[in-house]
């Protein structure tokens, strides 16, 4: 079984075949992808799967969506075009899941239920906005494997601040966690 697999997968040169972008991009997504679960009394109360938009991440996403031909030209200058925008932040794309009504929204601000912090080698990055992706298009569905059909999806945005260590901070009615990346 194992030399039939190493024979589909050699190169007439006799070396092996390289991966697909579609591995590329799963190994880079997970590399970049953190989950958070908070529960109490043996209730889930929050899932949160995030994904930091790091430069490694963005391209691997580029990559993957020209090789499936998932977007037209038109989708892809826009996509450069907002990710252009975000070059001087932080960008944070959450998958997040409560039972609890209460519990459904995220912001910046105290009277959010649910509050987010960013921390840079701890020390607090300033908030741009909280969103939530009313509406995921095919290739955010695709790009975020996270998003099932119980979460909703948010991009949350951070001044960019020089850092070696990034930490998100969830803080709400039903605990509190934290996201941790190392850059």
């Amino acid at each position: 079984m194992i030399v039939a697999l190493a024979l589909a997968c050699a190169r007439p040169d006799g070396g092996l075949a390289p991966p697909t972008r579609g591995v590329e991009y799963a190994k880079v997504h997970r590399a970049w992808t953190q989950e958070l679960m908070l529960d109490h009394d043996f209730e889930l109360d929050l899932v949160v799967r995030a994904s930091l938009l790091s430069d490694d991440l963005r391209r691997a996403q580029a990559d993957a969506l020209a090789d499936a031909r998932l977007e037209s030209e038109t989708a892809r200058l826009a996509r450069h075009e907002a990710w252009q925008a975000d070059r001087g932040a932080w960008v944070v794309v959450f998958a997040a899941h409560s039972p609890h009504e209460d519990a459904r929204r995220f912001g910046l601000d105290d009277d959010d239920p649910w509050q987010l912090r960013l921390l840079a080698d701890g020390q607090v990055v300033e908030g741009v906005g909280v969103d939530r992706v009313r509406k995921p298009s095919a290739d955010q569905v695709v790009m975020y494997p996270q998003l099932d059909r119980w979460s909703t999806l948010w991009e949350a945005r951070f001044v960019r601040a020089a850092a070696t260590e990034l930490s998100l901070q969830v803080v709400g009615p039903h605990g509190r966690g934290e996201l941790t990346w190392d850059l």
